[in-house]
């Protein structure tokens, strides 16, 4: 005898094999978007990331004017030798928690230093344990602003180990990537920090890559702020010009300062006492960068006939 099945219980089985169908797919699509999502996000920040690594243990970054520095330390993650760390960044008195986003077991604290009424320094400090038992430290610096779920995500990425070697600068220094630009240097020229070229006699510059432009203009004036706190002498001409910066027209701010004998000077500066310091301060946007640099060179540098030292000569024409 032949049994049929009858026809609602045929389509229920369509169904629900569809629905089935739809849902597995739908949760692929989100994985995919997720995937794509983050692989833009990153590929995006490693655009504008640049990172120097030194001979010893210690790696420097920078992007969006955070500073960034990694420590890979020796000893084993336990509680002796966290206190050790804990000394030395200089915050053993600092209540730690654990972040429990990160992928690895840690301790952080974070701090803040008014250093004007307009500047603010935040500082996030992790310890974290990497893959092999071992402390690494991450420091995180930035000027009235702070990206909590940026650090996390950074961290991850170089725990797991994937910054890419292009995001690195070489050493020693011959030449500089400058968004996206090879520029030759002179071989006396040495690194201060990430982005940021000493040159004797011949300038000095500083820079970042940020996210948007406004980010960018923000950035340059904190630095302004910065610089005028640290009381280095008289802010003696203050002015917007017009100047050509890495071959497009724009706006720059330039200060000169003369440096002064006071009580916070430094001993070191003693000799500079009376030298006229130059700085410009510009952020536009290159090559679909958007960068904040600062450029200054003292009175007595060897000027060219353009009235710039060698180095600033390669980014800015007046």
């Amino acid at each position: 005898m032949l049994i049929t099945c009858p026809t609602f219980l045929i389509l229920n089985v369509v169904n629900i094999e569809f629905k089935i169908m739809i849902r597995k797919i739908v949760t692929f699509t989100l994985i995919l978007i997720s995937l794509t999502s983050t692989y833009s996000q990153n590929n995006s920040l490693f655009e504008r990331l640049r990172a120097i690594k030194t001979s010893g243990s210690l790696t420097f970054y920078n992007v969006d004017g955070i500073a960034i520095t990694s420590e890979s330390m020796i000893y084993s993650y336990n509680d002796i030798n966290l206190k050790m760390a804990y000394n030395l960044y200089n915050v053993s008195s600092e209540k730690k928690e654990k972040n429990i986003t990160l992928r690895c077991e840690n301790l952080f604290t974070r701090t803040k230093n008014v250093r004007s009424d307009k500047i603010t320094q935040y500082n996030s400090y992790f310890f974290v344990k990497n893959k092999n038992n071992k402390v690494i430290v991450f420091h995180f610096g930035s000027i009235n602003k702070t990206n909590k779920d940026f650090e996390i995500d950074f961290i991850n990425l170089v725990i797991d180990n994937k910054i890419p070697k292009s995001c690195f600068s070489d050493r020693p220094i011959n030449k500089i990537n400058f968004a996206s630009r090879i520029i030759e240097i002179e071989d006396n020229c040495n690194y201060a920090n990430v982005n940021s070229i000493q040159c004797p006699f011949n300038g000095q510059m500083s820079w970042s890559l940020h996210e948007n432009l406004s980010d960018a203009k923000k950035q340059v004036e904190y630095e302004f702020e910065i610089t005028k706190s640290k009381k280095l002498g008289q802010l003696v001409k203050e002015e917007m010009i017009n100047l050509n910066f890495e071959g497009i027209n724009t706006i720059a701010k330039r200060v000169t300062f003369v440096v002064e004998n006071n009580d916070t000077i430094n001993i070191d500066l003693k000799s500079i006492e009376g030298k006229k310091l130059i700085i410009y301060y510009i952020a536009e946007k290159v090559r679909s960068y958007n960068i904040s640099c600062v450029l200054s060179h003292w009175e007595d540098d060897k000027i060219a006939s353009n009235g710039l030292p060698t180095l600033l000569s390669k980014i800015i024409q007046l």
